[in-house]
């Protein structure tokens, strides 16, 4: 008695894994830019909708430096990843998110203090959450499991 193996397609199917980063870097990196841009859109537009049409003002008082100073910069970090940078270039976003302790003159005189105002870390949390979901929803289609929970 004699047996023998024959395998079909096992040349397509090594293939078809060869290429599966190339074709899961492309897509997720869309996914990773939109939800970027996505989440500059809603820090913008809540930066209005919160202060008025001008805007927050800044420490130099020009009222939409915050707003205006948002950017996002997309970083290479091989050939089959990408990572992209939100930040604010303004020097007082840190306070406006999330305030100021009261300040005292020498002579003992209250100058206040500034309340927060989370803008920009719940923007950002909300699309990192919608980013993993459609990153997980990516794996899932080209037949790999996914698990765990990565917020």
């Amino acid at each position: 008695m004699s047996a023998s193996l024959t395998w079909s397609g096992l040349e397509e199917l090594k293939a078809a894994l060869r290429a599966l980063p190339a074709a899961l870097a492309a897509e997720g990196g869309h996914i990773v830019e939109g939800a970027a841009n996505g989440a500059l859109a809603e820090v913008k537009r809540n930066y209005t909708v919160r202060l008025g049409r001008d805007g927050p003002r800044s420490t130099a008082g020009r009222p939409g430096d915050l707003r205006d100073k948002l950017d996002v910069r997309k970083l290479q970090t091989g050939p089959f990843g990408v990572a992209v940078v939100l930040r604010n270039r303004d020097k007082a976003a840190a306070w406006f998110e999330y305030g100021t302790q009261f300040r005292h003159t020498a002579r003992g005189f209250t100058r206040g203090r500034m309340p927060p105002r989370p803008t920009f870390i719940p923007a950002v949390r909300a699309a990192r959450r919608l980013m993993y979901g459609q990153l997980a929803e990516l794996v899932r289609r080209q037949g790999l499991e996914v698990s765990g929970n990565a917020e």
